[in-house]
C-alpha cells in the first residue's frame, strides 16, 4: 500500500496527508515493520477502528492425500474457551459426512474423511463448520478434487534395472490418486520419443544428460511440461545444472559433524510440501552445492543451510531440483515411509496442481493456459464471466469458491480460500499502534 502511495505522490509539491484507515490486525504486519512508512515527505494519521477481538473459530486447512485420498480438515480457536464444533462435508452439492470434534482453547485440531468416490473430472468438495460464528468467512473451506486419466511419466535413469529407477517408478507407480504410468528409458532414448506425451519427466541423476537432451528437456519445460531434476554420482564433474543453468560448487561433499545432514527448513506452506514433515527424519551423507537463481524459491534446506529441493520456473513449465539423490547412495530418503508422499506431492504439482487437487490462493492470478486449455474463459464462483487484467489473459482470483475454467471442450475447478491469517482478530497494541504514526515524516524532515 505504502508502495503504491509512493507513486501516487510522486512530483506533487503539496503536503501530503495519509489517513489509513484499518483494524490494525497483528497478524498482517509485515516482518519489517519500516516497510508501513512512505518512503517521501508525509503525515501519517491513523483511524484504528478495530472492536475488540469476539471469539472465533476458523477452518484453516483442507486438503487431500494424493497417496490416499483421505481429506483433512484442520479447525483452529481463538476463544478462550474448548467447544465442540460439527464439520460437514459436501460433494458437489450432496451431503456426504458429518463429524464433531473438540477444539482445545486457543488450540486446534484435526478431522479425518474417508476418500470419496470421485467422478469423473473436477469434483467440487467443501467442509463448513457449524454452529457459525461472528466471522462466518473463515467457517468454510473449497477444495477442487479430481479422478484424473491415466497418464505416462518418464523416468529417465542409466539402468532401466537401476535401484534409483525402481525407487521412483515404484513409488508414483503407487499413487492410484494420480494414475500415473512411470515408463524408464535412458537418456540415449530421448531422441526417440515424443517428451509432449509425457504428463511429467523425473530424471534420476542430471549427469545423464549431455547437451542434446538438455536442450530437449528445456524445450519440453518452457512448453508447460515439469521436471523433476535429481542428482547422483554423475553430476559431479557438471559446472551447471543441465536445463536451468544455475551454478555448482566445487564438491558435491558436506558432512555434519556426526557424518550426516538431515533436513532443517521445510517451506510446508507450498503445495508440494503439505503433510511431510515426517522428512526430517532421513540422514543426508552427500548433496550437490546449487546456487539459487534470483527467482528460484528454495523449498527445503538441510540443517547447515544448504538447499535440497528448489523450485525454478521456465517458461511456461517449472523445475524442481532436488540437489541429493533419488536412491541409497547419498541418502536413505526412499527407503523411509515419508517417500512416497513427498514424491506424490512434487508429482501433483508439477502436474499443475490438477493431478489431484487444484488449489490458489485469494488474490492471485489465473490463466486457462496454465490449467491446460487451449483459449476459453474463466467463471467466477457466482458463475459470472471474470474479466481479464488490462486486457490480458490473467483473471484475478479476488472471491472465495470455485472458478471454473471453459476452453478446448474441456473444464477445469479451482478452488480459492480465505487466507487463515485473516482469522486471528488479535490487533496490534496501543504502543505499536502509535509507534506507525510515528513513522511519518514532516516536509523538510530528513528521512530516517
Amino acid at each position: 500500500m505504502m508502495r503504491s502511495i509512493d507513486g501516487l505522490a510522486r512530483g506533487t509539491d503539496r503536503a501530503v496527508v495519509i489517513d489509513v484507515v484499518t483494524d490494525a490486525q497483528q497478524s498482517s504486519l509485515p516482518t519489517r515493520f519500516g516497510e508501513l512508512a512512505p518512503r517521501r515527505a508525509a503525515t501519517l494519521v491513523i483511524h484504528n477502528v478495530a472492536k475488540a477481538p469476539a471469539a472465533n473459530w476458523a477452518l484453516d486447512s483442507f486438503g487431500g492425500s494424493a497417496v490416499t485420498g483421505e481429506l483433512v480438515a484442520g479447525v483452529r480457536s481463538f476463544a478462550d474457551e474448548a467447544a465442540d464444533k460439527t464439520l460437514s462435508l459436501t460433494q458437489n452439492g450432496k451431503a456426504v459426512a458429518d463429524k464433531t470434534v473438540t477444539v482445545p482453547a486457543h488450540g486446534r485440531a484435526d478431522v479425518q474423511f474417508a476418500a470419496l468416490d470421485l467422478a469423473p473430472g473436477s469434483n467440487r468438495v467443501t467442509v463448513s463448520l457449524a454452529p457459525a460464528d461472528g466471522l462466518v468467512v473463515d467457517d468454510k473451506r473449497f477444495l477442487a478434487l479430481r479422478r484424473p486419466a491415466p497418464r505416462a511419466v518418464l523416468v529417465v535413469a542409466a539402468d532401466v534395472h537401476g535401484r534409483d529407477s525402481l525407487f521412483t517408478s515404484a513409488a508414483l507407480g503407487t499413487l492410484t490418486t494420480l494414475a500415473l504410468t512411470p515408463q524408464t528409458h535412458t537418456p540415449s532414448e530421448l531422441g526417440h520419443l515424443k517428451l509432449g506425451d509425457y504428463s511429467l519427466v523425473v530424471v534420476t541423476d542430471a549427469g545423464l544428460l549431455g547437451p542434446s537432451e538438455a536442450a530437449s528437456l528445456r524445450d519440453y519445460v518452457q512448453s508447460g511440461g515439469g521436471l523433476l531434476l535429481a542428482f547422483g554420482p554423475r553430476s559431479t564433474g557438471v559446472a551447471s545444472v543441465p536445463v536451468t543453468g544455475q551454478s555448482l560448487g566445487a564438491t558435491s561433499t558436506a558432512l555434519g559433524a556426526r557424518g550426516t545432514l538431515a533436513i532443517g527448513e521445510i517451506d510446508t506452506t507450498h503445495p508440494a510440501l503439505k503433510g511431510v514433515t515426517d522428512l526430517r527424519g532421513a540422514q543426508f551423507t552427500r548433496y550437490l552445492a546449487v546456487t539459487p537463481g534470483a527467482d528460484d524459491r528454495v523449498l527445503i534446506s538441510l540443517d547447515d543451510g544448504a538447499p535440497l529441493l528448489i523450485e525454478t520456473k521456465l517458461g511456461s513449465g517449472r523445475v524442481l531440483l532436488f540437489t541429493s539423490s533419488l536412491d541409497r547412495e547419498w541418502n536413505d530418503l526412499p527407503v523411509q515411509p515419508v517417500f512416497v508422499p513427498f514424491l506424490a506431492g512434487l508429482a501433483n504439482h508439477l502436474l499443475g496442481g490438477a493431478g489431484f487437487s487444484s488449489e490458489a490462493p485469494l488474490g492471485s492470478t489465473l490463466a486457462v493456459q496454465a490449467l491446460g486449455l487451449a483459449g476459453g474463459q474463466v467463471f467466477d464462483p457466482q458463475g459470472a464471466k471474470a474479466l481479464p487484467l488490462g486486457g490480458g489473459e490473467d483473471v484475478l482470483l479476488d472471491k472465495i469458491g470455485f472458478y471454473e475454467a471453459q476452453g478446448g471442450g474441456r473444464s477445469e475447478v479451482v478452488a480459492v480460500n480465505f487466507d487463515p491469517r485473516e482469522s486471528d482478530l488479535k490487533g496490534m497494541d496501543p504502543a505499536t499502534v502509535d509507534r506507525w504514526r510515528g513513522l511519518g515524516q514532516r516536509a523538510g524532515q530528513p528521512a530516517a
